[in-house]
């Protein structure tokens, strides 16, 4: 018998009713003990009380239900303790969840707290126009100013699949040529203005799904006020996990070099390795970093709010480590057109909006 396989599977979420607000804030199934990770303790926790030894609430019954038939038994028990191993799951054990409308955006307007007041207030909106089911321009207002920064893009389609996209700044200067292959983006290269700086990014795909595993970027930056260039590269090793055509897990990790000019390059290794996990449409639910030395954990969490099928909302949280809670750092509000994308396009968009677009997992790969 062969051994199975071992991967970082993300089962799924469940989505909890908190008294803040009334969202709905993803928490990892199976997780008992509320530390963001399933472990055997987890798994013993959860054949205690199928076996009536232990009281739970409601509210941890439901991360107890890992095969989500609302009953507390020994297979949730079994399942958690599988979770706790690093296996994958069994295909009866995969959630059920409702699958999105996926659409284009039409708008999406940003939300910044305010730490004072604990108040959202508008920091801008992006307006995106299409044709052929790809925008054509994105303008970005922000939340103070009349006019907006607008960057407009032209393509080259072949058998109905982008091969090439140029983008132009406000003033129709060219700064990005984006060549893709069998409709999938191979090359991105980013130039600025100026002339002072350029990148380029090669992405190699290694799988049947439309997800890349290698990434090597590229950056040069021009002598600027008596300092020398400078040149920045990077390589990422990329593990995906996917069910359905949909991200479930990614972890990346790497090499990068930076140098000025004249002097030797030298590679040096990532401090650690990053991980996302994602619900069943493929949505982020939380970003973590594992660093060989100091502290490692959850960096990010996110929370969606849907109504009718379509997320309307998208909360970033960052922890607040005086008080140990998850609070809301950046708020999406979306607006759609009626046109139906894939949902691993939609999946795409979403994520991008909620890392950015420095993120390079995400980076143009919605449009």
């Amino acid at each position: 018998m062969k051994t199975e396989r071992i991967i970082a599977v993300l089962l799924g979420v469940v989505l909890l009713f908190s008294a803040f607000g009334g969202s709905a804030l993803a928490a990892l199934l199976g997780d008992v003990n509320g530390d963001g990770k399933v472990g055997a303790g987890d798994a013993r926790t959860i054949l205690r009380t199928a076996a009536k030894l232990e009281a739970a609430d409601e509210a941890t019954k439901a991360l107890m239900d890992t095969d989500g038939d609302d009953a507390i038994k020994a297979g949730d028990a079994r399942l958690a303790l599988r979770m706790a191993s690093r296996l994958k799951p069994t295909a009866e054990y995969q959630p059920k969840q409702e699958a999105l409308q996926a659409r284009l955006p039409k708008t999406i307007t940003i939300y910044e707290i305010d730490y004072e007041t604990g108040d959202w207030y508008k920091k801008e909106t992006r307006d995106y126009t299409y044709e052929n089911g790809y925008p054509v321009s994105i303008e970005t207002y922000d939340f103070d100013a009349e006019n907006g920064n607008k960057i407009t893009f032209e393509y080259e389609f072949e058998d109905g699949v982008p091969t090439l996209r140029k983008d132009f700044d406000a003033q129709g200067v060219q700064t990005g040529a984006v060549e893709y292959n069998a409709g999938r983006v191979y090359k991105i290269d980013k130039m600025s203005g100026d002339g002072n700086s350029r990148g380029t990014q090669y992405y190699q795909f290694a799988n049947r799904d439309d997800y890349f595993t290698f990434v090597l970027h590229e950056n040069h930056y021009a002598p600027v006020d008596g300092n020398p260039g400078y040149t920045m590269e990077e390589t990422d090793s990329i593990s995906v996990v996917t069910e359905n055509g949909l991200l479930r897990s990614t972890t990346n990790t790497g090499m990068y070099a930076n140098w000025d000019d004249g002097t030797e390059k030298e590679w040096q290794r990532f401090s650690g390795t990053y991980a996302a996990t994602y619900d069943a449409n493929g949505i982020l639910t939380q970003t973590d970093a594992y660093h060989r030395v100091g502290p490692s954990g959850t960096e990010s969490k996110f929370e969606l709010t849907t109504e009718n099928g379509s997320v309307v909302e998208a909360v970033l949280l960052h922890l607040d480590y005086e008080s140990g809670e998850w609070k809301g750092a950046t708020k999406f509000a979306f607006e759609y057109t009626d046109t139906e994308i894939t949902p691993a396009r939609f999946a795409a968009m979403i994520n991008w909006t909620l890392l950015g677009e420095t993120n390079n997992y995400y980076f143009y790969f919605w449009y």
